[in-house]
């Protein structure tokens, strides 16, 4: 992607040593941000006409190839429309739900839906006979 600095791995690791706390610009929305010792990609943009900012993790765990690699699909995003920050989120929510947490939200939500009471009961019942036995207690993420 065009418009990178001079941004170097050695560059990066010259302003962690010096300490100097700032935002260095990497090129295209990514900043590296020192503060108090602590080292973090940063990605940056306009939305509403607010600068938002979203943290992509800490250096050097995270290289300046992914970091920019992060940054790249970040932008993409917001090409698109999509809000990083709030997609991020809500990937964490639905990833701390179990399977079972995410049944009883279903079955909770389509109740109104079915005209017998007792489908509820049914549905419930199918699932913990054949779904719950395996994957009952597992994060919706791991399924």
């Amino acid at each position: 992607m065009s418009g990178y600095s001079k941004m170097t791995e050695k560059k990066i690791q010259s302003l962690c040593r010096e300490g100097e706390n700032g935002k260095f610009c990497a090129g295209d929305r990514l900043y590296l941000e020192i503060k108090g010792g602590s080292h973090l990609w940063a990605f940056r943009w306009m939305r509403d006409g607010r600068s938002r900012q979203m943290t992509l993790g800490p250096y050097p765990a995270l290289s300046l190839a992914k970091a920019r690699e992060k940054a790249r699909e970040a932008h993409k995003l917001v090409i698109e429309g999509i809000d990083p920050i709030a997609l991020r989120r809500s990937q964490k929510a639905a990833n701390s739900h179990t399977f079972a947490e995410c049944v009883d939200r279903l079955i909770l939500k389509k109740k109104s839906e079915w005209k017998n009471p007792k489908q509820a009961k049914q549905w419930r019942a199918t699932l913990e006979r054949y779904a719950f036995v395996t994957i009952e207690n597992l994060p919706v993420s791991q399924i």
